[in-house]
């Protein structure tokens, strides 16, 4: 969980000065929390339930409020490794008018995966999709630009030099606590909790404005 807490200063500034075991618990399993939502009408623990005194925490021992972050972080990872991938919504961090989300296609042998990511901008009211892959001895995993899915009558490309509006990129995906995560998605799959792509966001790049991680904010089964 340590990389977690190396955001906390960038995110949480107020709590970054504290070196309470205790806060940084906390804070932990709010990131967490957050990118699964749970909500707090589904569990209340508020900073009043833990203020400092000079007895300790009133309302809560310091015991009893570990025990409960456990669970609670216990529980959010249940939550996120029991979603599955064609279920999974995202958000890209510090901009949520940008989302992702994967749909179930019929993309053939030449891309097993069976999913296509789409990549929504509000703003614009685009969308650009993407065919994950494996890549071969490089053992990086990538991203195929290709046309609308949804259009009726498409086609996968062919893996060897077919369609591809917006190029390649880079894909990766881990789980809640960082963990890489050595292969693309594949529909059935437990979601990946986060998603990065290394080499976008560069001035030319048109179909990803910026570099930032997505993370999974929402799981629904979606309509076909």
């Amino acid at each position: 969980m340590s990389n977690l807490w190396h955001d906390v200063p960038r995110r949480y500034p107020s709590h970054a000065a504290r070196h309470d075991g205790f806060d940084r618990e906390r804070i932990l399993s709010a990131r967490l929390l957050a990118s699964t939502q749970i909500t707090s009408s589904q569990f209340h623990f508020s900073n009043h339930d833990c203020r400092r005194s000079s007895q300790g925490y009133k309302g809560v021992t310091r015991t009893e409020a570990s025990v409960t972050m456990i669970g609670l972080l216990g529980f959010a990872a249940v939550t996120v490794a029991s979603c599955p991938v064609e279920q999974a919504q995202y958000a890209q961090r510090h901009n949520p008018g940008v989302t992702a989300y994967f749909r179930p296609i019929d993309s053939g042998l030449d891309w097993p995966s069976r999913i296509a990511l789409a990549v929504h901008y509000a703003g614009s009211g685009k969308t650009f999709w993407w065919l994950p892959w494996n890549g071969g001895s490089n053992a990086l995993q990538n991203l195929a630009s290709t046309e609308d899915v949804t259009v009726q009558g498409w086609r996968p490309p062919s893996p060897d030099g077919g369609p591809r509006p917006y190029g390649n990129r880079q894909y990766i995906g881990t789980d809640a606590t960082y963990k890489l995560i050595d292969h693309v998605p594949n529909r059935g799959e437990a979601a990946p909790a986060h998603m990065l792509f290394p080499d976008s966001g560069g001035s030319r790049d048109t179909a990803f404005l910026n570099r930032q991680f997505f993370d999974l904010v929402g799981c629904r089964k979606r309509r076909t």
